[in-house]
């Protein structure tokens, strides 16, 4: 059954669409290596349910269909188990570090750029804006078409966003727009492409994101900037099933956080964070 929401992973067929449909951009020197993933506390998890976390500590292909379909076989137990589990103090520690761990944030300082993840809601884009008029950033970058499963939307979440950002004030000349991404990875090439080929300093970053997809959003950046560029992680509001109090307690949110760290491990087998 194909994909229609962000609490679903990808198939392996979906995947090699999403990637052949990718922007590239070069690594800078030095990062071929260097991965930026912590999967930790979801292995912890994983033990304590009773589940092999091999996936999570382990250079298993994800292209692999075997891989999928194993993957997805543990993850609909651990849902299960996890919801079961929902009273228990050590659980309820061990989910509220891997909250921790995808959520964490900096102190807000003044940057070059507010960057945008597009999204279905505007918490993210309500939020950038406020930064904005509080004088955190020289400009807002919205990034995003739609997702991949959602091609056919006719208002992409990127004109979408500049347009309420518009509408509250902000000036045409510090909205930088970039409307083709499909994925986080490519929310992050194609705007720093895009950023590169206009000449626009972006040193210094303030990523406004979810709370349990800043990480990844995080990592996608730091893999193909240079050591030296400043990211500032901020977090927008977000549906209470996906708050740290609530995502373990129900089904939709156990799948949005444990998929998180299944994509950022993805992204580390793809060489892409």
């Amino acid at each position: 059954m194909a994909r229609d929401n962000f609490a679903q992973l990808p198939t392996v067929s979906e995947l090699k669409d999403i990637l052949a449909r990718e922007v590239r951009r070069d690594l800078p020197a030095g990062k071929q290596d260097l991965h930026y993933q912590d999967c930790s506390s979801v292995v912890q998890i994983f033990e304590m349910l009773g589940e092999s976390p091999s996936f999570f500590t382990e250079s298993v292909p994800y292209s692999e269909a075997a891989t999928e379909a194993v993957l997805k076989e543990t993850l609909t137990r651990v849902e299960g188990k996890l919801h079961q589990m929902m009273g228990d103090q050590k659980m309820k520690e061990l989910c509220d570090a891997a909250y921790d761990y995808l959520s964490e944030e900096d102190i807000i300082a003044p940057a070059d750029l507010i960057f945008v993840f597009g999204a279905k809601t505007t918490a993210r884009i309500d939020k950038a804006i406020a930064l904005y008029k509080q004088g955190f950033g020289k400009r807002l970058m919205v990034s995003g078409a739609s997702p991949h499963y959602a091609a056919d939307k006719a208002v992409k979440e990127a004109e979408r966003d500049a347009q309420i950002a518009r509408d509250q004030g902000v000036p045409e000349s510090a909205l930088v727009l970039e409307t083709n991404s499909i994925s986080i990875p490519d929310n992050v090439r194609s705007s720093l492409n895009l950023l590169d080929a206009r000449g626009l300093v972006h040193q210094k970053v303030m990523l406004v994101n979810s709370p349990y997809t800043q990480r990844r959003g995080w990592a996608h950046f730091r893999k193909y900037l240079s050591d030296d560029a400043e990211l500032i992680r901020v977090n927008a509001a977000t549906a209470e099933k996906f708050s740290r109090e609530h995502w373990y307690k129900n089904l939709e949110g156990i799948r949005v956080v444990l998929g998180e760290f299944v994509k950022l491990r993805v992204a580390v087998l793809l060489n892409t964070a």
